[in-house]
């Protein structure tokens, strides 16, 4: 785990906000996560690296590092359900802060 962690960080852009999606994190409405998504960008973040653990959760330092530990449900789910949650609220979030209907 600790490898693997060390090999997410070296992935992690220069500059960008890391996000890191654990089950112990900070659960928001659709609503708090648009407001908190337009204020980490409005706040000069140009890239935020989101990232999802393994079967064997977040190692320590990854977690240590993160900017923002976003919790999507206190179950766990596989990775390819957890990106598409994740990209559906990112999506939405992006609609809400836009005054789209996607959320109305």
């Amino acid at each position: 785990m600790v490898r693997e962690g060390r090999k997410l960080l070296a992935m992690i852009p220069r500059g960008a906000q890391l996000v890191v999606l654990d089950e112990t994190g900070k659960n928001h409405s659709s609503r708090e996560l648009a407001a908190w998504l337009e204020k980490s960008l409005a706040g000069g973040s140009q890239e935020l690296a989101f990232v999802v653990g393994g079967y064997q959760g977040i190692p320590e330092e990854l977690k240590n590092k993160a900017d923002k530990i976003l919790s999507l449900s206190r179950m766990t789910f596989p990775h390819e359900i957890a990106r598409t949650l994740l990209l559906e609220q990112v999506y939405r979030a992006i609609s809400i802060n836009m005054n789209l209907p996607y959320h109305k």
